[in-house]
C-alpha cells in the first residue's frame, strides 16, 4: 500500500478524528473515534502504543478505547486503506500529572521580616508533568500577587520532573499577619479542560518591631469606611490622635505589640489585627551592653579598692598604707 499522511495523496482519502486533540490525566482513561468518508473502504484501524486496533474490513467509524494511560509518549494514529492506498493521521495527546506536593519556604525559620528588605522564598513542585504547561501563582491571603510559568531554555521533559520557583518578597508593614502561600496548575489553553490546582501550606508573616514599619488596614466598602485604631498606650501616647482615624499607620514610636484596625460603614464593620514582635537580634544587643557595663564596673571597683591612697589619689606601688601612717617605701 501507498501510505499517505490525511489529504496527501488523493482528496477521495479522507480522515477525520474527534477529539482532533486531547488531554489526558496519567493512568486515567482515554476515548477517540476516527471516521472517514472515503470511498470505497477497504479496512480502518488505530495505531497505538496502548490497546491499538488492527486493520478491521467494513466500517466508516472506528472508536480508540484505552482504560489507563500509561505511556507517557501516547500519541495513536488512525489509519485508512482506500484501494492502493493508505492515509493516516495522528492524534497529538498531552497526558499530564499534578505535582505530588507543593511547598514554600517556612516564613518562621526567616525570623521576623524588616521593613524595607528583601527575601527571597521558594516553592517546590514535586513531580508534575509536563513542566512547559506548569503555572505557579503567589497568593497573599486570596489575593495574586504574581505568577510565574516555565521559561524557554528552563529543563523540561514530558515526564514528572520536581521545579522550583523563587519569588522575592520586599517586607512592607501591610504584610505583616497576612498570609502567604503559592498554588501550582497546568494550563492547556481555554479549550482544554483544567486540572484542580494544588495549593501549598500558607505561612504566616511576621514584623519585626522597630524597624520602621507601616501598617495597611485600606479596605474597599460603598459607601466609604472610616477607621480606627487600638493600639499599644506608649504609642498612642506618643502619636496622639495623629493617624490614628486613617487606614495606613506609621507610627512614630515603633514598639512590639497588638495593632488592630477597625473599618466600618452603615452596612456593619471588620477588624484586621496585626502582630509586631521584638527583635532577637536587639535583646542580644542589649545583653552584650549590659555585661560589658558590668565588666567595666568590676574592674574599676577592684582597682579602687587596691590603689587608692589615703589623700584619694592612685598610687601603683605594692606597698600597704594605714589611714594616717606613712607607707614603708615613703612618699609616692
Amino acid at each position: 500500500l501507498k501510505q499517505c499522511v490525511a489529504h496527501g495523496c488523493n482528496s477521495s482519502c479522507l480522515v477525520e478524528l474527534s477529539p482532533p486533540s486531547a488531554v489526558v490525566r496519567f493512568e486515567g482513561p482515554f476515548f477517540a473515534n476516527c471516521t472517514s468518508t472515503s470511498d470505497p473502504i477497504t479496512g480502518m484501524g488505530w495505531e497505538s502504543s496502548i490497546a491499538g486496533v488492527p486493520n478491521t474490513a467494513g466500517v466508516s467509524s472506528l472508536p480508540l478505547k484505552v482504560d489507563s494511560v500509561t505511556d507517557w509518549h501516547f500519541n495513536p494514529q488512525c489509519f485508512v486503506n482506500v484501494g492502493e492506498e493508505q492515509c493516516f493521521k495522528y492524534l497529538p495527546v498531552t497526558v499530564y500529572k499534578m505535582p505530588d506536593s507543593v511547598s514554600i519556604t517556612d516564613l518562621s525559620k526567616l525570623g521576623p521580616l524588616v521593613e524595607g528588605k528583601k527575601y527571597l522564598i521558594e516553592c517546590v513542585t514535586v513531580k508534575v508533568a509536563p513542566v512547559k504547561k506548569l503555572f505557579v501563582h503567589w497568593l497573599r491571603g486570596k489575593d495574586i500577587i504574581d505568577t510565574q510559568t516555565f521559561k524557554p531554555g528552563d529543563p523540561s521533559a514530558p515526564t514528572p520532573i520536581d521545579k522550583t520557583f523563587v519569588f522575592e518578597l520586599k517586607a512592607s508593614g501591610d504584610y505583616d499577619g497576612t498570609q502567604i502561600q503559592c498554588e501550582a496548575e497546568l494550563n492547556f489553553g481555554p479549550a482544554a479542560p483544567k486540572p484542580p490546582s494544588v495549593l501549598s501550606k500558607a505561612h504566616t508573616v511576621e514584623f519585626m518591631a522597630g524597624s520602621g514599619f507601616t501598617l495597611n488596614c485600606t479596605a474597599k466598602a460603598n459607601p466609604k469606611p472610616v477607621y480606627r485604631w487600638s493600639v499599644p498606650d506608649s504609642v498612642r501616647k506618643a502619636n496622639g490622635d495623629q493617624n490614628m482615624n486613617q487606614p495606613i499607620l506609621s507610627p512614630t514610636l515603633q514598639v512590639p505589640g497588638s495593632y488592630n484596625c477597625t473599618a466600618s460603614n452603615a452596612r456593619g464593620s471588620t477588624t484586621k489585627s496585626f502582630t509586631v514582635i521584638e527583635a532577637e537580634s536587639d535583646r542580644t544587643i542589649f545583653a552584650a551592653l549590659l555585661g560589658v557595663f558590668l565588666v567595666v564596673a568590676a574592674v574599676l571597683f577592684i582597682v579602687g579598692f587596691f590603689l587608692v591612697k589615703p589623700d584619694g589619689s592612685f598610687s601603683c606601688g605594692k606597698g600597704s598604707y594605714q589611714r594616717g601612717v606613712p607607707t614603708s617605701s615613703g612618699p609616692v
